[in-house]
């Protein structure tokens, strides 16, 4: 009887490391992991023991939170850099524009010849 439920033990836990994913870790299942363990430590299992196992499962349930910190971050900094791209569209739009209007200015004043006289009327205008 003994054996058998120490196998048992041994077998969810084995089964909950094999079919759990890191990115499955949550507070639950930390929990859950926590409970099969002491199961599966009992005195009367203490045999059966894996310890290499669990530390793998204990690290990765640990390391959960970092993961999910760095996710987070790596979803701000890309909505930043999504930010930045609108505002350098935005910019490239406004630099065009202001390259048309200095276009036009250089346009007009490039028309006018400085070497001319100023004169007193219109250029068609003779004098008697």
């Amino acid at each position: 009887m003994f054996a058998k439920s120490a196998f048992k033990a041994l077998g969810r836990l084995l089964h909950f490391l094999k079919t759990t994913k890191v990115k499955d870790m949550t507070e639950e299942s930390c929990e859950r992991l926590q409970l099969l363990w002491e199961e599966q430590s009992q005195p009367s299992a203490s045999a059966l023991r894996s310890p290499e196992h669990l530390h793998h499962a204990s690290a990765s349930s640990f390391h959960y939170r970092t993961f999910d910190v760095l996710e987070n971050e790596i979803k701000r900094r890309m909505r930043d850099v999504d930010a930045m791209e609108s505002e350098v569209q935005m910019r490239k739009a406004v630099v065009a524009v202001a390259k048309k209007d200095l276009a036009k200015m250089e346009e007009h004043i490039s028309g006018i010849d400085m070497d001319s006289e100023l004169g007193f009327g219109p250029k068609d205008q003779k004098m008697a």
